[in-house]
């Protein structure tokens, strides 16, 4: 099974996969230390509508994903109660795509792709997108890392005012594009769960800010492979499978916490 999944057909879905789980683990990682995982939530589902409006109008997918949700990330900066009014983006959202998906066919096709995650059927397209975004974070790494990082530390005015200006701009499109693009490869269910478990997993056992980030990007990559292999076996949809496996991985890394810190009997 394992010389079948890494055959000529599986190589490169198997590449792109890796690649854009361990950008989400990282990606999460910045969203909690922005505080907005809710934001993400919105983004993820309003990208997916976008991807069903596309296949509706036979308008290009990705662009009109990130359109969307570029929409909502315009919306969401506006206001400062951002965690409520996401709850409400996402559920306005995913009724907006039951509603295309039960009235089209071509929605109902694409709500089925967005859904179960068809990580297997990548194109070469969604490869290039994916590469595309990989290079562009190794390019904006040390930005990323210098504006998540002044984020918690607090920095003076100056600096304060760069970040607004251009610092604050880049980490929002690039946190856009990987939350559309993982929507689209990954599945919304699977891509959700690498944005978010893994990151709220690496805070129960990071030692320090560059400890955190690395452990959530790690983690994410970890459950992907553990849901690949478990997927190809027992022929199941990814997205569930990767769903099942981030929450089982982030249960044990608690139980074992709790476990570490219990007093002993006796003490």
């Amino acid at each position: 099974m394992l010389t079948e999944a890494l055959d000529s057909l599986l190589l490169w879905p198997f590449v792109g996969g890796v690649l854009m789980s361990l950008l989400l683990g990282l990606g999460g990682a910045a969203f909690f230390l922005r505080g907005s995982a809710w934001q993400g939530l919105a983004l993820a589902q309003g990208a997916s509508t976008g991807g069903l409006v596309a296949s509706v109008l036979v308008w290009p997918l990705v662009p009109t994903a990130l359109g969307c949700a570029a929409i909502l990330m315009g919306v969401l900066q506006r206001y400062q109660d951002q965690e409520r009014l996401s709850l409400v983006i996402f559920v306005l959202a995913l009724a907006t795509s039951t509603l295309l998906a039960s009235h089209f066919s071509q929605a109902s096709l694409a709500a089925a792709r967005w859904t179960e995650g068809q990580v297997y059927f990548l194109t070469l397209n969604d490869l290039l997108w994916i590469l595309t975004l990989a290079l562009i974070s190794l390019l904006l790494l040390p930005w990323l890392y210098r504006i998540w990082l002044w984020s918690q530390l607090g920095v003076h005015q100056r600096q304060q005012k760069l970040i607004n200006r251009c610092g604050r701009l880049v980490d929002l499109g690039w946190r856009l594009m990987l939350v559309v693009l993982g929507s689209m490869t990954l599945g919304l269910p699977a891509a959700l769960a690498c944005l978010l478990l893994p990151a709220w997993t690496a805070a129960l056992l990071a030692r320090g800010y560059n400890h955190f980030l690395l452990l959530s990007s790690l983690l994410s990559g970890l459950a992907f492979l553990v849901a690949w292999v478990l997927a190809l076996i027992w022929d199941q949809p990814f997205a569930p499978v990767l769903v099942v496996v981030a929450v089982i991985q982030a249960l044990v890394v608690y139980a074992l916490q709790r476990y570490r810190r219990s007093p002993e009997p006796g003490a």
